[in-house]
């Protein structure tokens, strides 16, 4: 499938998860600052979804902000509300890469920021 930037920025692809219906066939699919507000069982499943609509050869990218002194003067609010009402957890990337194993998916790369920000590469198993 061919796209340009503009066809995935206005893709609403939050809700299409929830309803089992990502588009299908891209080479990219960027899953970011999402795992870490939902529990084991959700976040699985929603690399599941993404393994399932990402073309054969293509990739899944999570982003997230890990835990860490300057993660918590910004954020620890907002962590403190998406852990309690939703369920989710502060995890390390090896905890990202056993659940992106058991939705069908391998590591391909790693790729670390400034302030504990991370880029997991992955592709269908």
């Amino acid at each position: 499938m061919r796209c340009n930037l503009r066809d995935l920025l206005t893709q609403k692809l939050a809700g299409q998860v929830e309803k089992g219906s990502l588009p299908t066939g891209y080479d990219v699919l960027l899953v970011s600052r999402v795992l870490t507000d939902w529990p084991d069982e959700d976040a699985v499943r929603i690399l599941r979804r993404c393994a399932e609509a990402v073309a054969p050869d293509g990739r899944v990218l999570v982003v997230e902000v890990l835990a860490g002194e300057e993660h918590a003067k910004n954020n620890a609010s907002f962590d403190l509300q998406s852990l309690t009402l939703l369920g989710g957890r502060e995890r390390v990337p090896e905890a990202f890469d056993v659940l992106a194993s058991e939705a069908g998916l391998v590591a391909r790369g790693r790729r670390d920021g400034a302030n504990g920000l991370v880029v997991l590469e992955y592709a269908r198993a």
